[in-house]
């Protein structure tokens, strides 16, 4: 599985937009629009569909020999990693 989007979970709803968009693009849009942006929790999505946390998103990049954009510190994926 490839990760190919930035997303967000709360209360077990996942939330992404289309790549380049950042965590921080979907938290503003999340706030906006309910006010609750800040208690989300940040992963990604699989090209299946699948929501990964950002340590499980980065196991699986690594696992997928994904291109990295910036270097990688650390055990999570930051979108900046990828796009």
């Amino acid at each position: 599985m490839a990760i190919v989007s930035a997303a967000v979970r709360i209360n077990g709803l996942v939330i992404s937009m289309p790549r380049p968009a950042r965590h921080h693009t979907i938290l503003q849009a999340l706030d906006e629009a309910t006010g609750v942006g800040n208690v989300a929790d940040q992963g990604f999505l699989t090209d299946r569909g699948k929501y990964m946390t950002r340590v499980e998103a980065m196991q699986e990049a690594i696992r997928c020999d994904q291109q990295f954009r910036d270097p990688v510190r650390g055990a999570e994926l930051f979108s900046e990693n990828l796009w």
